[in-house]
């Protein structure tokens, strides 16, 4: 079927374009579901398709089936009549509706067949990319709980630094006290002498 090709060679595009960009893993996961979803959009697109043919092809089953009735009870009517030309004529008609039918009704099945394997397709297809996106969302939970945790590494390794400034304050202020108390004793030795 043509919407088959279609929707494989899509997949198939998708998959490859994504596979030539390795660069970034969140854009190509973000792409990638992307065109799943893109991917999606045409498999949806080919259910309604084939939900249209079945439809349609269902309503000439149903039509010929009346057609065949209908013929079917002309022969009948005719053989009665004892108009066995007519009879003849009317079984032909039937039979015609009724090749018909079976050709149809082959169609039909085939048509079910891949709308049935369409849905499955849609039905994975939907599942997977519901697991991408939980995949996604976790993993990029986890570079949210990594990037703090980075910080917090960082601010605690400053906070260790902190310990050794404190250290150098503490020496500054007995430098700076002990600085102040000699010229303190200076000034005042400096001032008795002057008494």
């Amino acid at each position: 079927m043509g919407i088959f090709a279609r929707i494989k060679e899509v997949v198939k595009a998708n998959i490859n374009d994504i596979k030539d960009k390795k660069e970034d893993p969140e854009k190509s996961v973000n792409e990638y579901i992307v065109k799943l979803t893109e991917s999606l959009a045409e498999i949806k697109h080919g259910i309604s398709e084939l939900i249209t043919q079945e439809e349609r092809i269902t309503a000439q089953i149903n039509e010929n089936s009346e057609q065949i009735s209908k013929y079917q009870e002309f022969a009948e009517k005719a053989v009665k009549a004892g108009n066995d030309d007519d009879a003849k004529i009317f079984i032909e008609k039937k039979q015609s509706y009724s090749e018909k039918n079976e050709k149809l009704n082959k169609t039909y099945a085939s048509l079910k067949l891949n709308l049935n394997r369409m849905k499955e397709l849609h039905d994975k297809l939907t599942e997977n990319i519901n697991e991408l996106e939980t995949r996604r969302q976790e993993a990029l939970n986890k570079m949210t709980v990594a990037q703090s945790q980075e910080i917090m590494n960082e601010i605690a390794l400053e906070m260790n630094s902190y310990s050794d400034i404190m250290i150098q304050f503490e020496k500054l202020e007995q430098e700076a006290d002990s600085k102040f108390e000699s010229t303190k004793a200076m000034n005042s030795d400096s001032y008795n002498d002057f008494s």
